[in-house]
This record gives C-alpha cells, sequence and structure tokens, in this order.
C-alpha cells in the first residue's frame, strides 16, 4: 500500500536523512520518561539506553548504505510488470554492487563511520569500543590495529559491516539464483502482465510466452505422471487462456486480474486445470506474497487495545475496508446500506 497519508510513507527519500529521525525519536522517549505512567517510563529509558550505544548507531548506519540498493530491487520483485529479464539483470548488478563494497570496504565505511560520529555528537555521546576481553574461548578477537578513532574504526568495520555485507550477499545469491529466477516467468500466466508485455512488443509474440510457460513445466513434474503429454495440454490451455483475455481486453467494463491471487479467482479449474496448478504455486511463491505479508500491518493499526472483543467477522470487514479505501463507493452508498439493513434486525431505520 503506497498510501502516502500513513504516517510511514510521509518520511523523506534519502536514506541517511531517516537516520536523523533518531534525534527526534530520542527527545520523544525522553519526554515519555517524566510521565508520571511508571510502565511509559521505563521502557522509553530502557529504549533511549538502546538507541544511545555505538553498536546501535553503527548497525543503523551499516543497515542504510546495503537496503538502500536492494530496496530497488526488492521494489522489481513486486511489481505487476516483473519479466525474468529484468529480474535477473537487477539481481545481478545489485551482487555485483555488494561485491565491489566487499572488496574496497576499508573506503566505504569510513564514510559510514564518520555519520555515525556526527549523530552520535547531535545525540550527546562518544562512539567508543565496547568492553573486550583478553582472551577468547570460541573465537579470536577482533582487530583493533591503530590508536583512537582508527582503532574504534577497525573494530566496527569488522564486527559488524563486514558480516553484514558477507551475509546479505551469501543469502541472495542462494534465493535468488538462476533456477529461482526462471519461476518468476510464472506470471506470464497473469492476463494483465502477458497483455502489457504484448503490448510493448519487444519479445512479446505468442510463441515466445509459451515456450517460456513450457520451459517451466518440468521443475514440477512430480504433481504430474506424462511431461509430454502436460506441454501439450498446457500449449492448448495457454493459447485458449490467452485468446480468452485478448479479446476481453477491449472491453472496458472487465478489470484484468494484476496478480496470483485474483487470476486464480477467475481461473476455471475444469477448463484450464493445468494453469490453476501453476497459479497456486505462483500464489504461495515469495516474491508474490507481498499483499498478504502487508495484511499484518493492516491489522496492527485496525485491532487496537480499544477492539480487542471485537469479532472475527467486523475484523475481516474492516481490514478489508482498510486495505482497499482507495475505491470510490460513492455511486454505490444506498445498496450497500440496503444490504446492510436487511441482513440483520436493527434498532435503527437506515433512510437515505
Amino acid at each position: 500500500m503506497n498510501d502516502r497519508s500513513h504516517p510511514h510513507n510521509r518520511w523523506p527519500r534519502n536514506p541517511f536523512t531517516h537516520a536523523r529521525a533518531v534525534a527526534r525519536i530520542i527527545e520523544s522517549l525522553v519526554e515519555i520518561q517524566g510521565w508520571t505512567d511508571k510502565a511509559s517510563s521505563s521502557k522509553a529509558l530502557s529504549l533511549v539506553s538502546t538507541i544511545c550505544t555505538s553498536e546501535f548507531l553503527i548497525s543503523l548506519y551499516s543497515l542504510i548504505d546495503v537496503l538502500k540498493h536492494s530496496l530497488v530491487v526488492s521494489r522489481l520483485l513486486q511489481s505487476d510488470s516483473l519479466d525474468l529479464q529484468n529480474a535477473t539483470q537487477a539481481t545481478q548488478s545489485i551482487l555485483e554492487l555488494l561485491g565491489e563494497k566487499r572488496n574496497s570496504c576499508n573506503q566505504e565505511f569510513k564514510h559510514i563511520f564518520s555519520e555515525a560520529q556526527k549523530m552520535a555528537t547531535e545525540l550527546g555521546f562518544e562512539i567508543k569500543l565496547p568492553r573486550l576481553v583478553k582472551t577468547m574461548n570460541h573465537r579470536a578477537n577482533y582487530p583493533t590495529e591503530g590508536e583512537g578513532n582508527k582503532a574504534i574504526e577497525n573494530y566496527y568495520r569488522c564486527s559488524i559491516y563486514i558480516p553484514l555485507l558477507d551475509g546479505i550477499y551469501t543469502d541472495l545469491k542462494t534465493r535468488l539464483n538462476p533456477n529461482t529466477l526462471e519461476l518468476f516467468d510464472l506470471r506470464l500466466l497473469i492476463p494483465k502482465v502477458f497483455l502489457t508485455i504484448m503490448a510493448s512488443g519487444k519479445n512479446a509474440t505468442r510463441q515466445i510466452l509459451q515456450q517460456r510457460i513450457l520451459k517451466i513445466v518440468p521443475k514440477f513434474n512430480y504433481l504430474w505422471q506424462n511431461d509430454e503429454y502436460t506441454k501439450d495440454v498446457l500449449a492448448g490451455e495457454y493459447d485458449l487462456w490467452l485468446n480468452m483475455w485478448q479479446n476481453q481486453s477491449n472491453n472496458i467494463e472487465i478489470k484484468l486480474p494484476s496478480t496470483a491471487i485474483s487470476s486464480l479467482i477467475v481461473c476455471s479449474k475444469d477448463m484450464f486445470p493445468i494453469i490453476f496448478s501453476l497459479l497456486k504455486i505462483l500464489a504461495t511463491l515469495p516474491v508474490s506474497i507481498a499483499t498478504a505479508e502487508r495484511s499484518f500491518s493492516t491489522l496492527k493499526r485496525v485491532k487496537t487495545w480499544l477492539r480487542t472483543t471485537i469479532s472475527q467477522e467486523r475484523l475481516n470487514d474492516l481490514c478489508l475496508l482498510n486495505v482497499h479505501r482507495d475505491l470510490n463507493l460513492c455511486d454505490k452508498s444506498e445498496t450497500i446500506i440496503n444490504n446492510f439493513a436487511s441482513k440483520n434486525k436493527c434498532r435503527l431505520d437506515f433512510v437515505l
């Protein structure tokens, strides 16, 4: 949900400006410490003590330095017009960029450490080394060559920044390997996606799209007994599926499905059994469940402490209203009220 009215979406776009908000957060927490409510004041004191530490500030700026690049790939993987070629290029670019950062981590971390020091000065504390033990049983101590700030910079570079870079690089390389990226072509089963690609005219013929879909089928051989038969049936289903939505695209009143779940809802299991199964697989891929993950944040906003006794049905309805608040229902308000009034007996008469 990209609603700019939500407070989280009104934050500035510059990642380092996001970190400046830490100072304002601490000011609010310091004010809460003076409240008479002991529970709130003690929690605020604990949060301030956690934020005003060297480890927290260095970790914050290190995460900003890495995630400001991966954010671009994340948006691409969740877009409606995702294509295998774009996803592969974007993933390869971020891996190369992280590799370059790892090779020049000394220069990269100097800027991060400098920004963290400026923020620490604004917050009223100093970046310093934690208490170190001379002898370690399970690993060696992180290096602290040099004196003063140089030793502190070396320590936090080796203990926080380099492990973070290595972890994210390995994770991306494992999760977004070529075999996984090929599964993104299942999005060619979504009507709005394949019609948009065909309209662009670039590698968008019916035969090319069909070949890209058929290339994925062997990955799910365990679902079907006869692979060759399945390919022939899927080729026929895809031709019919594509032709059906091409004819309906000219109808303004029909809204083309743009997600795996909406495509699954309108897909007939009897007419398109294989496409129906592939759409179910697509709907459960991690890259395709951003809509479901956003519902968690909606639930936090809707189910407040004053609504703990709310029924499940009413909670679902309120969450749907919150998620789809961009829909204009002014023209259907009379119908909605009549349906609501006719469902249950009410003490009040609903009259427009």
